[in-house]
């Protein structure tokens, strides 16, 4: 199944605000865990993650992420109904190689899409939703690449995603 249409979902200065102090946090406390792309921005990176997150949480009417102590992570993002879900925030929908296998038996589902910035001092924001899928179906559904440091990365194709708006009426 392909998606047809890319969803667009508003977002408010608040979310963003809330999803930055959040990544700040998170950030600070476990920014030596190796399982993430390296970007040289780290922080930047964890902000851009959460947004989309708490963007999901709030597409899906969800409460926002919770802060664990120490480096305690969550082993996945939402749930729905019993959909374990890690979403990420990918326009060329990337799954670190080294996270997917660390997610076995955690997450049932990824979910992609990506944070599309409208007009900033006017407080449009919107992010971008692309579509998700199982985990079993990652392997057999992208092309495994390589990058110049070493790390790999699943590159699913974007035509097997299935329908965001689906999997929304199906969890209200």
């Amino acid at each position: 199944m392909s998606v047809e249409i890319v969803i667009k979902h508003k977002i408010t200065r608040e979310l963003v605000n809330e999803a930055r102090e959040f990544s700040r946090v998170v950030h600070l406390r476990k920014k030596d865990v190796k399982d993430k792309f390296i970007t040289g921005n780290e922080e930047s990176a964890d902000f851009t993650g959460f947004l989309f997150e708490f963007a999901c949480c709030d597409f899906f009417s969800l409460p926002k992420p919770v802060l664990f102590e120490g480096t305690k992570v969550d082993e996945f993002d939402i749930l729905l109904n019993d959909l374990k879900i890690d979403v990420k925030e990918s326009k060329k929908c990337l799954i670190n190689k080294l996270q997917f296998e660390k997610k076995k038996g955690k997450v049932d589902a990824f979910l992609f899409g990506t944070n599309f910035l409208g007009d900033w001092s006017a407080g449009v924001l919107f992010v971008e939703f692309f579509g998700w899928i199982s985990y079993d179906d990652v392997v057999s559904c992208s092309e495994l690449i390589k990058f110049d440091n070493g790390s790999e990365a699943y590159k699913v194709s974007k035509r097997k995603l299935k329908s965001i708006e689906k999997l929304k009426e199906s969890f209200l």
